[in-house]
């Protein structure tokens, strides 16, 4: 059984698809960050959706969009131009899935308010 990993993370660009053959692959790239302050790191990871499911995700997603995808997990190592190597964080054959968006919560407050004044011991709680 192939390693899984799932990944939630904003769309860096809108993803981009092209022929392979007799099929299409769209490809999109995620940051996930670990860490934070001087800490941090970030690792960028390039998703490959195939077939109909990645025309999709390019149809319906957009730069910064929240997205789940769900994958194999693989590393590719590559030469960089400047000689040395570099390493490659992908997720192939990648099912990919919208995430809730946090409910938007409004505020009817006067600009003019004041708190209320109140003694906790009135609570009923």
């Amino acid at each position: 059984m192939p390693a899984s990993i799932t990944l939630v993370g904003r769309l860096f660009h809108k993803p981009e698809t092209k022929q392979a053959g007799s099929s299409s692959i769209t490809k999109a790239k995620i940051p996930c960050d670990v860490g934070f302050g001087d800490k941090k790191t970030t690792t960028w990871w390039t998703i490959e959706v195939w077939g109909v499911s990645g025309q999709r995700l390019a149809q319906y997603t957009d730069k910064g969009d929240v997205v789940m995808f769900s994958g194999e997990p693989s590393v590719r190592e590559y030469t960089k131009q400047d000689g040395t190597k570099g390493f490659s964080a992908e997720i192939k054959n990648a099912s990919w899935g919208f995430t809730p968006k946090p409910a938007q919560v409004e505020t009817n407050v006067a600009p003019d308010s004041k708190p209320i004044d109140f003694d906790r011991e009135d609570l009923p709680f």
